[in-house]
C-alpha cells in the first residue's frame, strides 16, 4: 500500500509540473539575515497554496542572490531555508507579472545557533556546520600572510614545514574565497601568498558538499575553510607588489593581484626569488581540483597517476621551517578566475607556470647492518634540479534547469625535468643525468539531476591520457660490477617510455528523507598502460648488449567493475553509517594468462554528539580479497647510481582490517578543547620487499607476502586558553607503531618493529597589540628493531627541537620579529649534534596601509650545515646538508 501511494504521489507531482511547464514566471531576489548580512547558498522552493507538492526549486549564490523559474499561478508560496536559520514563507499574489522580486530576511534558529564570546564581541560564532572567526580578534599586524593568521586560530594546525592545514586533526580539502574555489586542493598558493590584512572572517565549514544540488542529500565529513574579505577590499582591483634586494645578489620579488568584478573574480600570483623558496615546480602541483566521491575509493584500485621511476636526487627532507638548503632561482606565475556570464553559467579556470633551477649540497654517510658484515658508504653530492611545469584547468558548469546541472572539467600538464647529480661515493666519481618529459590530459563530464527534495541522480565520465618518457645516463671514474650485469662497467644508459590511458564511468542515486541518507552507485574503470625500458652497460665506450633481465616490455590492461551502497541513519541519538561495496577485477598482461577475481570492502561506523561538547566517531573497514595493482617493471629498473628495483607481475589479493576512533571535546569557542585519534591497520598477504645490498648496489624487489603488516597511529591535541594570562597552550602528542616482514641478503624472514613517539608543545600569547610571543618544543624518538634466526638489530634516534618567536610593535608604525630555533640530535653510537638559528625582521609603515619597508636578516649565526640522522631496519644514516649562508634583504611592499 505504501509503495502504491508513493508512486501516485510522484506521478501527481510529475503531472503537476508538466501541466504548468508551458507558462513560467521568473522569481528573483536576495536572502539576508536580521543583521543585514547576505546568506549564501540558501535553498528556495515554491508550493501551491492548496498543495504540499514542490513546484519549483532554486538556491542563492555566494552573494545571497537567487533567480529561478516557477509555474505562473495567481497564488503560490515561496520558501527560503538555510542552515542555522528558520524557514521563511512568503505568500505571493501575482497580477500577470513575468518577473517577481522577493527579498527574504531569515531569523536564526535558537536551538542551533550557539554563539559564545571568549574575549571581545562576537569573536567566535558557531552554527551547526560553520564556525566563523573574526580575523581582527586574532591579528596583531605581524602576520606576513594568511598562513600565519590561520596558525593563531583555535583548533587549526599549520605544519611549519609543509604548510598543510588541519582542523582538530582532520586535514582540510581546500580554501574558498568568498565561497569560490579558485585553487582547488593546492590551497597553499592562497595561504602562502594572500595577505592577512585583507581578511574579514575565517570560516570552518563542516560536511562540505561541492555540488549544490546534492546539499542535504550526500553524507560527507569533508572540511574546508572559507575566507571572507573586508568590504573595502571587494573592489575592481587590489593587491600588492614587493621587491627585495640584499647581499650576495639575493632577491625576492612578488606580485599578488585580486580582482572582484560584478561577474568575475580573479587571483594572480607571481614570484621570482633566489632565497631558497621553492616554486610550485619543486614542491607541489599548481592545480588540483580533484573531488572525493563514494566511488573514488574503488576507482583508486586503478590509480589514475603515472609516476616517474627514476629519481637521482638522494636528497633528505630538511626539517627546518626558517632555513633552507636550496641555492636556487625560482619563478612562478599563476592566475585563477571564476566568471558568471549569466546566473545559470559558472566558468572556472587556472593557468600555472613554474620553473626552478635549484642546487643542493648533501653529504650522506650510511652504515649498513648486514647478516655477515657491516660496511659504510660515504657520499658527497652536488645535485642540480631544473623542473619546468605548465598546467591548465578549465571548468564550466551549466544550470540546465532549477534541478539539473551539467559540469565539464579539463586539465592538462606539461612537465620537463632536467636533473644532474655529481657524486663522490667511496672515492668513485659519478655523474648522473636524468631527463623526464610528461604530457597529460584529463577530461571529466558530470551530470546531476535533483529529482525532488529527497532524490537525486549523478553521472560521471572521466578520461586521462598520460605520456611519460625518462632517460638516465651514468658515468663513473672506477669500474664496478653487478650480479645482474654481464661485465664490469664504467657507464650505464637507460631509456623508459610509460604511456597510460585511463577511462572511468559511474552513476549514483541518492535519497535523503528525515534522518535517512542513502546512496547506491555503480561504475567501471579501465586502465591501459605500457612500459618499455632497456638498461645498457658500457666499458671504455664499448656498449654491451642488454639482457632480458635488464629490459621491460609489458602491456597491461586492467578493468574494475564496482558497485556499492552507502547509508546513514540516526537511531537513539547515534548516527550510524555503512558503505557496502565490492566488484569484479580483471587483469590482462602481455604473454600471460588473464586473472580475474571478486572483492568486497564493507565499512561500518558510528557518530554521536553529547551535550554539544562531546563528539565521537568510529569506523571499521574490512577489505576482502582486494586486488593489488600489478607492477609493470618485471625486469630491473635503475632508479639512481646505486639503487635498482624490480617489480612483480604477480596478481595478488590482499586482506586488511582498518579501525578508526576519534573523540573530540569542546567547541571552537571554548577555552578548553581536545581530541584523540586512533587508527589501526592490519594487512595480510599482498607484497613485501626483498633486499639485496652490497657495496656496489642496493637491489629491492617485490615478492608475495603471506605474513601480516600492522600499523597503529595514536595522535591528539589539547588546547587551553588562559584569559587571565592572555595565553593559549597547545599540546600535540602522537605515537606510531609498525610491524612488517622482509628479507635481506638471503636471510630468513625478518620481523621488523618500529616505534615513533612525538610530542609538540607550544605556548602563544593571545593577541596583545604591542608584544606577542610564540614558544614551543618538539620531542621525538625513532626506534627500529629486527629479529630473525640469524640477525638481531636495535637502533634508535632521539631529537629535541625548540623555538622562541617574539613580535613587537612600536608607536604603531614599526614592528619587529625575532625567531630563534635550537635542535638537538642524539643518534645511537654517534656524537650528538646541536644547532642554533636566529632570524630577525624589522618593518616600518612609510605610508599607512600603502607602502612599507622590511629589513630582514636570515641565519644571523651563519650556520654552515645541518646534520640529520635517520634509521631503517638495515642501516643508520646521517645527512649533512649545506645551508644558505647569512644574508640581509631589504624589501619594499606597496599595497593598492
Amino acid at each position: 500500500m505504501r509503495k502504491t501511494l508513493t508512486c501516485l504521489f510522484w506521478l501527481g507531482l510529475l503531472l503537476q509540473n508538466s501541466g504548468y511547464s508551458q507558462s513560467k514566471i521568473s522569481v528573483k531576489g536576495l536572502v539576508k539575515d536580521r543583521a543585514g548580512n547576505l546568506v549564501p547558498f540558501a535553498t528556495l522552493y515554491t508550493k501551491l497554496t492548496d498543495s504540499s507538492s514542490i513546484t519549483a526549486f532554486g538556491s542563492s549564490n555566494d552573494q545571497g542572490y537567487f533567480a529561478f523559474e516557477a509555474p505562473d499561478q495567481p497564488n503560490f508560496l515561496v520558501f527560503a531555508s538555510a542552515i542555522g536559520y528558520e524557514i521563511q514563507k512568503i505568500n505571493v499574489r501575482n497580477n500577470s507579472q513575468k518577473t517577481l522580486e522577493i527579498n527574504f530576511t531569515l531569523a536564526p534558529k535558537d536551538f542551533i545557533l550557539n554563539e559564545v564570546v571568549v574575549r571581545g564581541s562576537n569573536k567566535v560564532i558557531q552554527t551547526k556546520d560553520t564556525v566563523s572567526f573574526k580575523a581582527d580578534q586574532y591579528r596583531d599586524s605581524t602576520e606576513r600572510n594568511l598562513e600565519e593568521l590561520l596558525a593563531k586560530i583555535p583548533g587549526l594546525d599549520v605544519d611549519k614545514n609543509t604548510g598543510a592545514i588541519s582542523v582538530q586533526g582532520q586535514p582540510i580539502k581546500k580554501i574558498l574565497v568568498d565561497g569560490d574555489d579558485l585553487t582547488g586542493r593546492n590551497y597553499q598558493l592562497l595561504s602562502k601568498n594572500m595577505g592577512a590584512d585583507v581578511v574579514d572572517k575565517i570560516q570552518v565549514i563542516d560536511r562540505f558538499t561541492e555540488n549544490k544540488l546534492l546539499k542535504g542529500l550526500k553524507r560527507t565529513d569533508d572540511k574546508v575553510l572559507n575566507i571572507t574579505l573586508k568590504e573595502n577590499r571587494k573592489k575592481l582591483l587590489f593587491g600588492n607588489v614587493s621587491g627585495g634586494f640584499g647581499n650576495d645578489k639575493r632577491t625576492n620579488n612578488s606580485l599578488n593581484l585580486f580582482g572582484f568584478y560584478k561577474k568575475l573574480k580573479t587571483i594572480t600570483f607571481g614570484n621570482y626569488n633566489n632565497t631558497g623558496h621553492a616554486s610550485t615546480a619543486g614542491r607541489m602541483s599548481g592545480i588540483d581540483f580533484k573531488e572525493d566521491t563514494e566511488s573514488d575509493n574503488l576507482r583508486s584500485l586503478l590509480k589514475s597517476t603515472n609516476a616517474n621511476l627514476i629519481d637521482i636526487g638522494r636528497m633528505p627532507s630538511v626539517a627546518l621551517s626558517s632555513q633552507t638548503s636550496r641555492f636556487n632561482n625560482a619563478s612562478l606565475g599563476s592566475t585563477h578566475f571564476v566568471i558568471r556570464p549569466k546566473e545559470t553559467v559558472y566558468v572556472k579556470g587556472a593557468l600555472t607556470f613554474s620553473h626552478d633551477n635549484a642546487k643542493s649540497f648533501v653529504d650522506n654517510n650510511f652504515v649498513y647492518l648486514l647478516k655477515d658484515s657491516v660496511f659504510t658508504l660515504s657520499e658527497q653530492n652536488t645535485i642540480t634540479q631544473k623542473p619546468t611545469i605548465l598546467e591548465g584547468h578549465l571548468e564550466a558548469q551549466f544550470d540546465l534547469s532549477e534541478k539539473s546541472l551539467l559540469r565539464y572539467k579539463s586539465d592538462f600538464r606539461k612537465s620537463m625535468f632536467s636533473n644532474h647529480s655529481a657524486t663522490i661515493a667511496n672515492q668513485n666519481f659519478i655523474n648522473n643525468t636524468q631527463k623526464s618529459n610528461v604530457l597529460a590530459f584529463a577530461n571529466t563530464l558530470d551530470f546531476t539531476r535533483r529529482i525532488s527534495d529527497y532524490h537525486a541522480l549523478t553521472f560521471n565520465l572521466t578520461t586521462i591520457q598520460d605520456r611519460n618518457r625518462q632517460s638516465l645516463q651514468l658515468t663513473q671514474s672506477l669500474v664496478r660490477s653487478a650480479s645482474f650485469l654481464p661485465e664490469p662497467f664504467d657507464a650505464l644508459y637507460q631509456n623508459i617510455a610509460k604511456p597510460m590511458q585511463y577511462y572511468a564511468a559511474a552513476a549514483q542515486w541518492l535519497l535523503a528523507k528525515n534522518t535517512l541518507k542513502l546512496s547506491s552507485y555503480v561504475g567501471v574503470v579501465a586502465k591501459n598502460e605500457s612500459l618499455g625500458s632497456d638498461l645498457h652497460s658500457a666499458f671504455q665506450n664499448n656498449s654491451y648488449a642488454s639482457s632480458d633481465s635488464l629490459q621491460n616490455d609489458l602491456d597491461l590492461q586492467q578493468k574494475n567493475y564496482y558497485t556499492g551502497l552507502n547509508l546513514k541513519e540516526e537511531w537513539f541519538g547515534f548516527e550510524v553509517f555503512a558503505d557496502i561495496s565490492g566488484g569484479f577485477y580483471h587483469t590482462a598482461i602481455s604473454g600471460r594468462a588473464n586473472e580475474s577475481s571478486l572483492y568486497a570492502l564493507p565499512v561500518v561506523g558510528l557518530k554521536r554528539s553529547l551535550k554539544e561538547k562531546h563528539h565521537f566517531f568510529s569506523t571499521y573497514a574490512y577489505n576482502f580479497a582486494l586486488p593489488q595493482s600489478v607492477d609493470l617493471s618485471e625486469g630491473f629498473v635503475l632508479t639512481d647510481y646505486r639503487s635498482i628495483s624490480r617489480g612483480s607481475a604477480l596478481y595478488i589479493q590482499q586482506y586488511s582490517h582498518t579501525a578508526i576512533f576519534n573523540y573530540k571535546f569542546g567547541n571552537f569557542a571554548d577555552e578548553f578543547l581536545w581530541h584523540l585519534n586512533i587508527v589501526h591497520t592490519t594487512n595480510s598477504k599482498g607484497y613485501r620487499s626483498n633486499f639485496l645490498i652490497n657495496s656496489d648496489f642496493n637491489i629491492s624487489e617485490k615478492v608475495e607476502n603471506n605474513l601480516s603488516n600492522k600499523n597503529t597511529i595514536v595522535s591528539g591535541s589539547i588546547e587551553k586558553y588562559m584569559p587571565s594570562l592572555h595565553m593559549r597552550l597547545k599540546l600535540r602528542p602522537s605515537v606510531g607503531l609498525g610491524s612488517y616482514p622482509n628479507t635481506l641478503n638471503g636471510s630468513d624472514i625478518r620481523q621488523t618493529n618500529s616505534l615513533n613517539p612525538k610530542l609538540d608543545i607550544s605556548l602563544r600569547s593571545a593577541y596583545l597589540k604591542w608584544f606577542n610571543f610564540h614558544l614551543g618544543s618538539t620531542l621525538s624518538q625513532s626506534r627500529i628493531s629486527t629479529q630473525s634466526k640469524d640477525l638481531k638489530t636495535n637502533v634508535k634516534n632521539q631529537s629535541v627541537g625548540a623555538f622562541a618567536d617574539f613580535y613587537m610593535k612600536f608607536r604603531g608604525k614599526i614592528s619587529a620579529r625575532i625567531s630563534n630555533e635550537v635542535f638537538y640530535f642524539k643518534p645511537q653510537n654517534a656524537k650528538a649534534q646541536k644547532y642554533y638559528f636566529v632570524n630577525a625582521t624589522v618593518s616600518s609603515e612609510i605610508i599607512e596601509t600603502k607602502l612599507s619597508a622590511t629589513l630582514s636578516v636570515q641565519n644571523i649565526l651563519n650556520t654552515k650545515q645541518f646534520i640529520t640522522p635517520y634509521i631503517t631496519d638495515f642501516s643508520t644514516q646521517t645527512n649533512s646538508t649545506k645551508l644558505l649562508p647569512r644574508y640581509v634583504l631589504l624589501e619594499l611592499n606597496y599595497r593598492f
